[in-house]
């Protein structure tokens, strides 16, 4: 298994701030610039879940143009966290899952490019990965990934990011048979 790890000085934070028009203001940990993610590969990042405000959020961004993208986190709605991924090609579609048992955990999710396929996972702490979602992708499509937190609704949010990794893909569905 190939692995790159991407030093992120122990654990760093990243403050998201709030635009004047109360647009949300993502920022992105880049750890140094935007990852290219080319086909057969994983990206995980870790984070701890300790935000609690309506529509923060942290997680994974993987970028193909403004109208194709997926973002795979974990935002607080309706007052609980929810694991979930946003999945965009011209329109956007929204899954989530309540996980109020990870609050105040480290969080890993992991996005895995292999065809015109992404597998994303998540889990908090050493528990297996759970699958969250299996999203298409042009496997032609040229894509970068960079960590990312988000707060639509207010001004700074402040997330831990304490690992990021690439490494190799999942070579199928069930990672535990592999």
């Amino acid at each position: 298994m190939r692995e790159r790890w991407v030093d992120l000085n122990q654990a760093s934070e990243v403050i998201s701030t709030q635009a004047p028009d109360h647009s949300a203001k993502w920022v992105s940990l880049r750890p140094p610039s935007w990852v290219p993610t080319c086909v057969d590969i994983a990206i995980e990042v870790s984070f701890l879940l300790n935000y609690a405000e309506q529509f923060d959020q942290a997680g994974i961004y993987l970028h193909v143009s403004e109208s194709v993208w997926i973002k795979a986190g974990v935002e607080v709605s309706d007052g609980i966290p929810q694991v979930g991924a946003v999945v965009t090609h011209g329109v956007s579609d929204w899954s989530v899952a309540p996980v109020p048992e990870w609050i105040n955990r480290e969080v890993t999710v992991r996005l895995s490019r292999a065809g015109n396929v992404v597998t994303i996972r998540a889990r908090a702490g050493d528990e297996p990965f759970q699958l969250i979602r299996v999203a298409p992708l042009n496997e032609t499509a040229s894509a970068e990934a960079d960590p990312f937190c988000a707060s639509p609704t207010r001004a700074h949010l402040t997330t831990t990011f304490t690992r990021w990794v690439e490494t190799d893909a999942d070579a199928t569905l069930r990672p535990e048979h592999d």
